[in-house]
């Protein structure tokens, strides 16, 4: 028993899928890493990298065409991979440039806000540089240059990451870490929009509860509250 962990979760309605230790990650064929994926699963809470809870969830299909970052969660497929014109092997070519331009259109509002963020440190503006410049180099890659098959379908997936880690370190700067800084009488409910984390830090757990973000409490049996029924 006193081998086993418990999680626990003030304000989710699911228990997500936590991995102890060390783990064999290994790539999907839509270049995503399924539950190692921060963009799609919650993940250990680090300090380094504190914007990952605020990574916007998939809406679900009835709300998806209408979101404004849609194509952050599209799935790229041989179909959309067109072969290089003069050359013989056919394993060259780029993504059709319709759907690359989607993305390049997500990086274009998402570099307007980067121009205009205001960080309260050089911490914060660093980490918000270095993720746009990522998020252009992959945007400008899928638009211009040709690749393999595969380098575009990690491409793509990379692409896809560095806009919703670009959103998520925006809504940080500009609405998470107000919140924190503010006082609220109430709890508020929890934002099902976003990724949400995992911690064994209780510290976290309460900050994260306060500003309504999901998260989950990963705890030994003998930390438990005796008034709990676990």
């Amino acid at each position: 028993l006193a081998e086993r962990l418990v999680i626990t979760t003030p304000n989710a309605d699911y228990l997500p899928l936590v991995d102890l230790g060390n783990q064999v990650v290994a790539m999907c064929e839509d270049g995503r890493w399924g539950a190692s994926d921060w963009c799609q699963w919650p993940q250990w809470y680090f300090d380094a990298n504190d914007h990952l809870p605020y990574i916007l969830r998939k809406p679900d299909p009835d709300s998806l065409p209408e979101h404004p970052m849609n194509f952050a969660w599209w799935t790229f497929t041989e179909q959309h991979f067109l072969p290089e014109e003069g050359r013989d092997d056919g394993k060259t070519g780029r993504l059709a440039s319709k759907f690359a331009q989607k993305l390049y259109d997500i990086r274009q509002k998402l570099m307007q806000e980067v121009n205009n963020c205001v960080c309260s440190t050089g911490e914060d503006f660093q980490r918000l540089q270095s993720l746009a410049a990522q998020m252009r180099f992959t945007t400008s890659a899928l638009c211009f240059t040709p690749h393999k098959y595969l380098d575009v379908v990690i491409l793509v997936a990379a692409a896809q990451r560095y806009c919703l880690e670009t959103r998520a370190m925006l809504d940080k700067i500009q609405k998470w870490d107000v919140f924190k800084s503010s006082a609220v009488e109430e709890v508020p409910l929890v934002d099902g929009t976003i990724i949400g984390t995992v911690t064994d830090r209780t510290t976290v757990a309460f900050e994260m509860q306060e500003k309504g973000v999901p998260v989950w409490l990963v705890r030994p049996p003998q930390l438990i509250p005796d008034d709990i029924n676990v």
